[in-house]
């Protein structure tokens, strides 16, 4: 898998891209670091939902592997594939995010500081309370507590 590092060096598309074709290798990791200094790392996959759109903050899991194909997590269990930064249309090509702070990750209701976050339903992460081990793969560890549905989270996969 191609990593390219640096901050809009030699990218095609915005992170906010949403096209019906590839414009960018499937698969590929972007490397940006904001104006505050944080690292935030992004993969280019595809929607892989038939009318499913994605939104800012849905919690994604992996399809097709080898297509970077991504749909909405729907089940604990399933293999996170990260969190969606913007709108991507079904069937679409776009950036998700894979590490690094997400300011509006979808959460169950009663998230607290340091919960692992997991896939759970709807692109909604669930929950397993902090000093507790998580029974399925972490997606990101809560930095702030559950408000509105959301919250803030270090995204801890690549």
């Amino acid at each position: 898998m191609a990593v390219q590092f640096g901050d809009k060096q030699g990218w095609v598309t915005s992170l906010t891209s949403n096209s019906d074709t590839p414009l960018e290798t499937l698969g590929i990791r972007r490397v940006e670091v904001d104006e505050d200094g944080c690292r935030r790392v992004y993969a280019y996959v595809k929607n892989g939902e038939a009318s499913q759109d994605l939104v800012n903050g849905d919690i994604c899991k992996v399809e097709d592997l080898e297509e970077s194909e991504i749909k909405r997590g729907a089940a604990q269990g399933d293999v996170p594939a990260g969190v969606a930064i913007d709108a991507l249309s079904a069937g679409n090509y776009g950036w998700i995010q894979v590490q690094g702070l997400h300011k509006e990750i979808k959460c169950h209701g009663s998230t607290a500081v340091g919960d692992s976050i997991e896939v759970a339903s709807d692109g909604v992460g669930g929950r397993t309370a902090k000093n507790t081990a998580p029974t399925n793969q972490t997606v990101a560890w809560a930095l702030t507590a559950e408000s509105d549905d959301k919250c803030q989270g270090n995204i801890v996969l690549y």
